[in-house]
């Protein structure tokens, strides 16, 4: 069983670990990871973001992709630090064209699977694990888990609730402008986010 490290801006209006669908903590709208309904999720959906890692997870099977982000909600004790806060099941990848960044669409590669979400206090300080919060150099370097860390976190999460609903319905609340979705979008029939 692989894992892998990947990052993303957690939203200040949240208390949940949710992107930064609003934009406030002005690095874009977050769209990834991308929630769709149904426990179902996906990593690369609406933009491209470390394209060499979901090609790698991609090759592999059994991964584990978790997600990890610094908490920015100044209300919650876990404020600053940084915490692995779910994690997605891959179950497949796709070669899809992606809708880019203003430039048009661009080729690449996104993944599939049954999303696990939990609450920052139920998440695993990355402190715990590193003895201190990663910079972007350190996430290259650490991106990789080995199967017995993969394992103790995936037992770790087995334990707690997982909160992908109340995560897909704080997405919905705070995305007014719908800057995470885009139209024609080919999973539209399933999304829970229109």
């Amino acid at each position: 069983m692989q894992g892998y490290l990947k990052y993303f801006f957690h939203s200040p209006a949240s208390l949940l670990p949710i992107p930064d669908v609003s934009n406030l903590q002005k690095h874009n709208h977050k769209s990834e990871y991308h929630l769709v309904g149904d426990g179902l999720a996906a990593e690369n959906w609406v933009k491209t973001c470390r394209q060499d890692l979901m090609k790698q997870i991609a090759r592999e099977e059994g991964t584990h992709l978790f997600w990890v982000t610094k908490c920015k909600n100044r209300f919650l004790p876990e404020y600053g630090d940084q915490y692995i806060v779910g994690f997605l099941e891959v179950e497949g990848a796709l070669e899809r064209e992606i809708p880019g960044k203003g430039k048009g669409p661009v080729w690449g590669t996104t993944i599939l699977g049954r999303a696990h979400l939990f609450d920052f206090t139920d998440g695993v300080k990355i402190k715990d694990i590193y003895g201190f919060n990663l910079s972007r150099g350190h996430l290259s370097k650490y991106r990789k888990l080995d199967d017995s860390l993969t394992l103790e976190l995936v037992d770790h999460f087995s334990s707690k609730e997982n909160r992908y609903e109340s995560c897909l319905q704080e997405v919905i609340r705070l995305d007014t402008g719908l800057d995470t979705c885009f139209s024609g979008c080919s999973l539209e029939n399933l999304c829970k986010r229109k």
